[in-house]
């Protein structure tokens, strides 16, 4: 989600929306104005100069010359404090939007390493009620808590805050306090680094409880000219688990476009239901739109069922069926699978908008899927093409879908779609796809299943399983009779030769595959068997499905012959 210049990742989006995200806050959230304050880093030099202590080198820890001075005897903590005592109002913009990311008071997730109490300030000026506030020691189960954590204490509390690298130890290593409430967490939460850089001393003892097989997504908000070659500093951020979300600084020490973002971030997911309703509505209304914020709201809408119907709503130009096809939005539509509500969603915006309206379009999809059609939008598509009587102003585009349907049935096609389809072929005149149907219906598919002995019947002791096989007919004998009965039987004097010929076909494909598994030979017939005679018998008032298969091709000959009819 592309908001004002930073490409905010779906993740995080959808963890404000479910509540499961965590703000982490290191010392770049204070340092803007009218706050001012230093980092770590710019602590330890104010230390340095106050008590006119140098480091040992450059590359003395800032954790560890805290610990000299202590050691030495130096009042280090009241220094700190006084260095980061801020008036009233000194609270930023970044503070304030931060917390915008949350409902309530009451749904605040915040940890920060800082020591000053800004988001305290900040808190207070946005809720009517008060936000849950734990420094170190004293820390919640990191699993389940709410409101703004000092992981490393605060100026509330001196004693407990966390600066030198003998509190480090205690904090991460020996007492490991801050070390358990981080681990568990990242096992819990998805986490928004924001004002750190990959190698502050922070991170270096953060690293510890980030390398947790069993994390959650970790994301951090970094400028660009931190990554130095675009890549090595990434690197850093990555060995950790984080994912760097870039943007721009325009200058040192500008962090407006961070600040823009994450306020058009706030203002986002603040949003309430209406509001998105009407942006969703707008964007949907016209052509898709190409990579800019109106994509990624769609994108964004599309996890959610509400919004989800928002988009389909508004979205009628057929344009839309690539746009959403190309993002794989379509895709389980083509999959013999069950569908979520959503998936559902899709299906009849398909079919309601486009399979009259626009047919080519849908039928090209159907065929970038590889003829693939799922049961529920097939069901969908049959439905539409057998009961909508404006069909019958394009024959043509009836008898492509006819032709489609029929490619693509699956297994279980509903039997009541296929007999709206044959009435509706019947309502117009086009035998040739009646028939056609028709034909499909008669078709049948192979069953195995292991050979259940009759009772008293002998069987040798073995080992041995033995097969049975099934001829299933796609559809039941009240559906066949019904369209044999009222749509082909009707039309013998313009069909018996087809009919005959596809109902002889039919009968020695079903005789030839009981005969490959030994189930029938040439003397007898397992299907047929039950079958008395040809003719209309007393004896055959229980019907099967190979009933009508046989009346067919009787019929069909009577009607060829033109001789007398059987007696009834």
């Amino acid at each position: 989600m592309k908001l004002g210049s930073i490409d905010f990742p779906d993740d995080v989006i959808q963890a404000i929306r479910k509540e499961e995200l965590v703000v982490f806050a290191g010392a770049g959230v204070s340092m803007g104005a009218p706050a001012e304050l230093p980092s770590f880093s710019g602590l330890a030099e104010i230390i340095a100069r106050e008590t006119g202590e140098e480091k040992v080198d450059e590359k003395e820890p800032d954790d560890r010359f805290f610990g000299r001075l202590n050691k030495n005897g130096i009042q280090v903590l009241s220094l700190v404090v006084k260095a980061l005592d801020t008036p009233p109002g000194s609270a930023t913009l970044l503070h304030r939007n931060l917390l915008r990311l949350f409902r309530s008071a009451s749904k605040v997730r915040i940890v920060t390493t800082n020591f000053d109490l800004l988001f305290e300030e900040a808190s207070t000026g946005l809720f009517s009620e008060a936000t849950g506030v734990y420094r170190s020691p004293a820390l919640p189960l990191g699993r389940d808590f709410t409101g703004i954590v000092h992981v490393h204490g605060s100026l509330e509390k001196p004693e407990g805050m966390v600066l030198t690298d003998a509190d480090f130890g205690r904090a991460y290593l020996t007492e490991g306090w801050a070390r358990r409430f981080l681990i568990d967490m990242f096992s819990h939460y998805t986490v928004l680094f924001i004002g750190y850089s990959h190698d502050d001393v922070v991170m270096h003892y953060l690293s510890r409880a980030l390398l947790f097989e069993n994390s959650t997504q970790r994301y951090a908000l970094v400028a660009d000219d931190m990554t130095l070659s675009k890549n090595k500093k990434s690197d850093e951020w990555s060995f950790r688990g984080i994912f760097v979300v870039p943007f721009q600084r325009p200058s040192e020490g500008d962090y407006s476009i961070l600040n823009e973002g994450v306020s058009k971030l706030a203002e986002y997911v603040s949003q309430n239901l209406l509001d998105r309703r009407k942006s969703l509505v707008t964007i949907a209304s016209g052509m898709p739109p190409i990579y800019d914020e109106g994509a990624d709201q769609i994108v964004d809408a599309f996890h959610e069922e509400s919004t989800r119907r928002f988009v389909l709503q508004a979205a009628r130009e057929p344009a839309w069926i690539m746009w959403f096809d190309s993002r794989k939005y379509l895709d389980p539509l083509f999959k013999e699978e069950a569908l979520t509500v959503k998936d559902e969603l899709l299906a009849e915006w398909l079919v309601d908008n486009f399979a009259l309206k626009h047919p080519r379009e849908l039928i090209l999809l159907i065929s970038r899927h590889q003829m693939n059609v799922g049961s529920y939008l097939w069901f969908l598509l049959g439905r539409e093409i057998g009961s909508n009587k404006n069909t019958k102003k394009d024959q043509l585009i009836l008898s492509i879908w006819i032709s489609l349907l029929l490619a693509t049935m699956p297994k279980t096609a509903n039997e009541h779609i296929l007999l709206l389809l044959v009435e509706r072929c019947s309502v117009i005149g086009d035998m040739n796809a009646t028939l056609t149907i028709f034909t499909k219906m008669l078709s049948h598919r192979l069953e195995v299943k292991e050979e259940v002995a009759w009772l008293g019947e002998e069987t040798q002791k073995s080992d041995e399983i033995k097969l049975d096989v099934e001829i299933i007919s796609h559809v039941g004998k009240w559906h066949l009779s019904e369209v044999y009965t009222k749509h082909i039987k009707p039309f013998l004097n313009q069909l018996a030769l087809p009919l005959l010929s596809i109902s002889i076909r039919e009968m020695e494909a079903r005789h030839a595959t009981l005969v490959s598994w030994g189930k029938s030979n040439g003397n007898w017939d397992r299907l047929s068997y039950r079958r008395s005679a040809i003719e209309p018998h007393e004896q055959d008032r229980i019907q099967h499905n190979q009933d009508v298969l046989i009346d067919a091709a009787r019929d069909s000959l009577v009607a060829i012959g033109d001789c007398p009819a059987p007696r009834q």
